[in-house]
């Protein structure tokens, strides 16, 4: 049922008399549902955002261990600093990388929720 029929049944009913008890049940499991089906949606991209974190975090920890590796192994000041400027630049294109692909997935996460079904009947209905 969309906002806008519900309003209507609503003032339709304002000559004193109360909206009839099904009505208020029936937008209740409405509202209740459409609560379900976005939080249910939510609750997915996040736990695809999470899995994004936790697989960048674990592939930068290990290029920190293998940078460390590296600079261990260095037999000159001019090869430690080459290897740190090499390490500085990649792991900041990396984290710049990973800063982007994680705006464009809440951005597209708040967009999914905003837009969900439930959303667009009710903006449909309201014009």
């Amino acid at each position: 049922m969309s906002y806008r029929l519900q309003s209507e049944q609503i003032k339709q009913s304002n000559n004193g008399a109360l909206p009839n008890l099904a009505f208020w049940i029936n937008s209740y499991n409405a509202a209740l549902s459409n609560w379900v089906q976005s939080s249910d949606r939510m609750l997915k991209k996040a736990a695809e955002l999470s899995e994004d974190i936790i697989s960048f975090s674990r592939t930068r920890l290990q290029t920190d261990l293998d940078t460390w590796q590296a600079m261990a192994s260095c037999r000159s000041a001019t090869d430690l600093l080459e290897c740190q400027r090499q390490f500085a630049q990649k792991a900041g294109s990396q984290y710049l990388d990973q800063a982007g692909r994680l705006a464009s997935r809440m951005s597209t996460m708040i967009a999914d929720t905003a837009l969900s079904p439930q959303w667009e009947q009710t903006l449909k209905s309201a014009d």
